[in-house]
């Protein structure tokens, strides 16, 4: 085995018996802000002429611009000329023997970037979502609601700070139920927060950092179709200021055109003075007699007062400025208001001249009706949390795997797709049996998958009558005779807080609605504000028990659709869910068995606590072909028995391998199957696309599941499958299923096709 070390391109010397060892290991999906990468314990090279000069003859430190120890130097390794690894060389020490290097001390670590020292502590908010700013009115709001606003990726849900109910024949504050166009009672506009789509966070991350990550998980429908509720307990628009803009009255020391009043105080050192009294007058229009807003007043271009108040308010200026004989002060006005806000204004300035006699002179100029439109600042409304505390929230949940492919560039899948992208490698012939150490292995006896404590009433509640809250799982593992197994408590704790969603029955004749929102109040009724909520939103025909939107005061209309907040990704087959454990649904109280930890963390617990499960070490001489291309999600058949690897040292001038590995249960790699066969899409015309696992032929036949196939195109482009939807207009849910099989009809799988009305 011929070994080469680059440092920038330059090869270095190497000593003929030094043990140079590279260590892989499977990169922590539970903690990615510790992700790890190859690695090598320290290894010496000699001080020879080209070593010396690679490094510039660091052990005498009077040569300028010597090389730099203080940091990674970009280097790789290679095998029989073979690229084997990427990654940096660092310079620990030097050895001097009798005044004269002798040798080099360096250490090596493959191409990974750490997520934590790229974003570091900044927060979600910091992030640049200026691109989904707007303004916050009625039809946005109700756009929002009813369908969605840039594309889909910002909607408005019935999430409130409230509590609803739904009665078809008595009218009240709080019934949402719709009885006429003039109504109070029902949803009002401004009672609603925006969300964003998980997707379009990571797209920001993205942009924003300069990094890459890969589309294997973050473009699947169990992703994309997550939304993040923008609350942070602040005012749900950013407050809008505006100049208030006289129009009309009089205009003898107020400019119409600047909105400027320049008024003059006279105090000269005999007798007589000018001096002036202002008062400034704010009206709400009708209908927005209860907003809250705040008065600003401005002198010589500095605010001199700041007055929050509703309904009519005055303020007074005094511009008395006794001991200068002569002033000229210049006012303006603003209004601030984080609601809409339309009010009318009323300037009296009364003049004050003594000059033997005191003459009084009032001026009175107005501003017809302004409007004070809000705009909503996503930034100012995101959740307090880190991106990297948000992301390792994200990769608990779906058990994601996440490595560096190049120093902006990063893979990112849930640990069984990652599995199974594997090869299938028989090393029998390689494997030196003499000595083979077998171990139990790390064991746990419970585990804890918990979101935060919950805050909401409905979920308090939940958690008082059952013990634990909803979504969460604690299992307690037991041998046989139901006593504890020996091992260690492992603890998922995700960063985001689950809400227990109520559908309203219509309390007369007691048939339920297709109303489903999340009160966020606490158990006194007051507004709650819960940590990061992240839910499906399903796009929900009303029907016939229609509720009210409330425009302004005494204007309601009716809406054809809503956006309903889920924990599953549809209502019907519900084959993903934001929850760990099997709960009853609040829309439908059937029982969610397809959950994060049944889809995304089984499979590995119960490899853990297999009755068969060890640890193995073996010791290998691998070929060149292998150790270049060995992965770990990759499974090693020895002899008649498969293992999956946990980690591998590679002594790369002997070409011992040390492997550890775990037996595997989960042989089913490379499996004609596709990597994605389950697609849950809104009623868009779009395309959906899954790859064939392995490099077989195969053909596409389209099954009818009882809503016909004409909606659905299929094509093949090498080992990807192209299934083209068209916009479902038929207010119904469309399901299909497209039947794939290799060629001699030997295997066949099937893709599952829904598409939302």
């Amino acid at each position: 085995m011929i070994v080469k070390l680059y440092i920038n391109n330059k090869q270095l010397d190497l000593f003929n018996d030094e043990s140079i060892s590279i260590n892989s290991s499977v990169l922590s999906s539970q903690d990615i802000t510790r992700n790890t990468s190859d690695f090598s314990k320290d290894f010496t090279v000699p001080a020879s002429k080209i070593n010396n000069e690679i490094f510039k003859h660091y052990y005498n430190s009077d040569i300028d611009n010597g090389f730099d120890a203080r940091t990674k130097v970009d280097g790789r390794i290679e095998i029989d000329g073979l690229p084997f690894k990427k990654g940096n060389f660092s310079l620990r020490k030097v050895i001097v023997k009798k005044g004269k290097a002798s040798s080099y001390s360096l250490y090596f670590t493959g191409k990974a970037v750490s997520l934590k020292k790229i974003l570091k502590n900044d927060l979600l908010s910091s992030l640049d979502f200026s691109a989904y700013n707007h303004t916050y009115n009625v039809a946005n709001v109700k756009t929002g609601l009813e369908t969605g606003l840039f594309s889909g990726d910002v909607i408005y849900n019935a999430l409130v700070k409230q509590r609803y109910f739904y009665n078809s024949t008595t009218p009240a504050i709080d019934n949402i139920a719709y009885s006429s166009s003039s109504q109070v009672g029902g949803i009002w506009y401004n009672e609603l927060l925006p969300s964003i789509k998980l997707k379009a966070i990571i797209d920001a991350i993205q942009t924003d950092y300069g990094i890459t990550f890969s589309d294997d998980f973050f473009n699947r429908p169990e992703f994309t179709n997550l939304f993040l509720w923008l609350n942070n307990g602040n005012n749900k628009a950013s407050a809008t200021t505006q100049q208030v803009d006289f129009d009309s009255g009089d205009t003898d020391f107020v400019n119409l055109s600047t909105n400027i009043g320049l008024f003059t105080s006279y105090f000269p050192s005999g007798s007589g003075f000018t001096l002036w009294s202002l008062n400034f007058e704010v009206t709400p229009e009708v209908g927005f007699e209860t907003v809250p807003y705040i008065i600003k007043a401005y002198k010589n271009g500095t605010l001199i007062s700041s007055t929050p108040a509703t309904g009519i308010k005055d303020i007074e200026v005094n511009l008395s400025s006794l001991g200068a004989p002569f002033v000229i002060d210049s006012i303006y006005f603003e209004i601030e208001s984080s609601d809409a806000f339309a009010y009318t204004t009323h300037f009296e300035q009364t003049r004050f001249v003594f000059d033997l006699i005191l003459t009084t002179d009032v001026y009175n100029t107005f501003s017809s009706s302004q409007t004070i439109t809000p705009t909503i600042t996503l930034a100012n409304n995101m959740p307090e949390i880190k991106i990297i505390d948000f992301l390792r929230g994200i990769f608990k949940m779906f058990k994601l795997v996440l490595f560096s492919t190049s120093e902006n560039e990063f893979y990112i899948n849930d640990l069984n797709s990652y599995y199974a992208e594997g090869e299938l490698l028989d090393i029998t012939r390689y494997v030196d049996f003499d000595k083979t150490e077998v171990a139990r292995g790390k064991l746990l006896n419970e585990i804890n998958f918990n979101f935060e404590e919950p805050e909401t009433i409905l979920n308090t509640q939940f958690k008082t009558n059952t013990g634990i809250a909803y979504g969460d799982e604690e299992l307690q593992l037991e041998d046989v005779d139901g006593e504890p197994l020996e091992g260690e408590i492992l603890d998922y704790k995700i960063p985001f807080e689950q809400v227990v969603y109520e559908r309203l029955e219509d309390v007369t004749d007691g048939v339920l609605t297709n109303f489903m929102y999340g009160a966020i109040i606490d158990e006194d009724l007051e507004e709650a504000n819960p940590k990061p909520h992240i839910f499906y939103n399903i796009n929900q025909d009303v029907g016939t028990k229609t509720f009210a939107f409330i425009e302004s005061l005494g204007v309601a209309t009716t809406i054809s659709t809503i956006n309903t907040p889920s924990h599953t990704i549809d209502f019907l087959e519900k084959p993903f869910s934001t929850i760990f454990s099997s709960e009853f649904s609040n829309w439908d109280y059937q029982l969610i068995t397809n959950t994060l930890y049944s889809n995304y963390h089984s499979d590995y617990i119960q490899s853990i606590f297999n009755v068969k499960r060890r640890a193995f070490k073996f010791k290998a001489i691998l070929p060149v072909n292998i150790l270049t291309t060995l992965s770990l999600n990759d499974v090693l058949k020895i002899k008649e028995n498969y293992y999956r690897i946990d980690d591998y040292t590679l002594n790369i001038i002997d070409g011992v391998s040390t492997l550890n590995l775990i037996n595997s249960f989960d042989n089913n790699l490379q499996d004609f199957t596709s990597g994605q066969t389950i697609f849950v899409t809104d009623y868009n015309a779009q395309r959906v696309s899954t790859n064939l696992l392995i490099d077989e032929e195969f053909t596409l036949t389209k099954v009818d599941a009882g809503m016909g196939v004409h909606w659905i195109t299929t094509t093949i482009e090498g080992r990807t499958i192209n299934i083209d939807l068209t916009e479902n207009v038929t207010g119904n849910l469309r399901v299909a299923t497209v039947l794939v099989q290799n060629l001699p009809k030997t295997k066949e799988f099937s893709i599952y096709i829904e598409q939302c009305a």
